[in-house]
């Protein structure tokens, strides 16, 4: 197993000391990505409130036939 300094991974006292690495910009969030998953949620939304009929019209077409 290799030690720390032959891999060059030396603890640092201040986390600002710190070397960026090569995949630093793959850690962070694509804010296209986000909006987009945004979009989509909004849009399932919608379709579902307009094609799940309201509950309490229901109950009362269906009450008009069972009666009270």
């Amino acid at each position: 197993m290799k030690t720390l300094r032959a891999r060059d991974l030396e603890p640092t006292a201040n986390p600002r000391d710190r070397r960026p690495t090569a995949d630093h910009d793959a850690d962070s969030s694509n804010p296209i990505a986000v909006i987009m998953f945004s979009v989509i949620g909004l849009l399932i939304a919608v379709n579902l409130i307009l094609r799940v009929p309201e509950v309490a019209l229901t109950v009362e077409q269906f009450n008009t036939f069972a009666g009270p």
